[in-house]
């Protein structure tokens, strides 16, 4: 039996609409003899199961796990813990790979790198860095958090990681943040790594139903337990760059709460503009938001209302940042829910 070289691990919730298309596009990209795909299914409703189930039936190189409703951090874990190959991508079950894909891949082994970073943008060439120094490290980190001319398309199918780092290291995802869950797992993994490919070429499509970010009660404490995690790791560097990602994070996670926990309950009038304004500031100034608010430098890479609300938020007009936010959701016709 050939040994695996890749596994590709899938979490799906009620998916059957795109799965398939996300499955087909799997199958023309890997090669059958020496890739896995794992679909740990998380609870799902509707007829996904039933679809991978079918697609295992004709493709012994898909597993299918039918499991309870658990979030797409431990649903990953499970997957993780399931896998045999080398190596590991993990992809969201309606995005698609480039039928050239695996053939690639194979070839980007030469050297064993720990970690693989596709599609970074602005190099022309493959770059191979081993015994990496700690400002290689946050280099790196730079390229995924995207603020710098080499950045790193989002989605979490561009960055492979050898498993024997995951094993040595334990490296999982942490269950309890709900977004940027994969931002911090990729941190974690480059601090732990001695060496990195970084290449210029694209196999990975993400989808658009990524980009709106919609109210969930667990944003806040999910937000606050991610910068702490993160001030935590770059405490452990001491290099100027170090703080340019901590800000960046931070300025990242405060717009997000924005966005899609006080803005959501000031629109839907669960809290008063006193209320909500008299929160933001205190999470602001407890976690040491507001140290990042004075940082123009990251607003060309912020979207495009951020560098307006940064220069609200550096006077402290917590309020005025929210009636901007309302009206900017009313005008574009957003619901984020509440």
């Amino acid at each position: 039996m050939n040994q695996v070289k890749l596994s590709v691990i899938m979490p799906t919730y009620n998916s059957d609409q795109y799965v398939g298309k996300s499955m087909c596009s799997l199958l023309r990209a890997l090669n059958q003899e020496y890739c896995e795909i794992i679909c740990i299914d998380d609870g799902s409703q509707d007829e996904t199961v039933e679809k991978l189930n079918r697609f295992a039936q004709k493709y012994s190189m898909i597993k299918v796990i039918a499991n309870k409703h658990l979030g797409v951090s431990a649903t990953r874990n499970i997957g993780i813990k399931l896998a045999t190959g080398n190596y590991v991508v993990f992809v969201d079950s309606d995005d698609l790979f480039e039928p050239n894909f695996y053939e690639y891949f194979n070839k980007q082994l030469k050297d064993k790198p720990d970690i693989i970073l596709e599609d970074v943008k602005e190099i022309d060439r493959e770059k191979f860095k081993t015994g990496l120094t700690d400002h290689e490290r946050l280099e790196a980190m730079k390229i995924n958090l995207r603020f710098g001319k080499v950045s790193l398309s989002w989605g979490i199918g561009s960055r492979i990681y050898n498993r024997s780092l995951l094993q040595k290291n334990n490296l999982l995802f942490d269950p309890s943040i709900v977004v940027s869950e994969d931002m911090l797992f990729i941190m974690e993994a480059i601090s732990k790594a001695d060496s990195i490919l970084i290449s210029p070429q694209r196999f990975y499509h993400l989808q658009e139903s990524h980009t709106l970010f919609r109210f969930n009660p667990q944003n806040l404490r999910s937000e606050v337990h991610f910068r702490r995690r993160v001030n935590s790791l770059m405490n452990n560097y001491h290099d100027s760059l170090a703080r340019d990602i901590n800000n960046r994070t931070k300025l990242t996670g405060f717009i997000f709460l924005i966005d899609s926990y006080f803005g959501p309950l000031y629109n839907k009038k669960k809290l008063t503009l006193c209320e909500a304004t008299k929160n933001m500031k205190s999470v602001a100034e407890d976690y040491f938001y507001d140290t990042s608010f004075s940082e123009k430098k990251f607003d060309k890479f912020l979207s495009r209302k951020a560098p307006a609300f940064r220069r609200l938020l550096r006077r402290q007009q917590y309020g005025m940042v929210l009636i901007l936010n309302k009206v900017i959701d009313s005008a574009i016709k957003v619901d984020r829910g509440d």
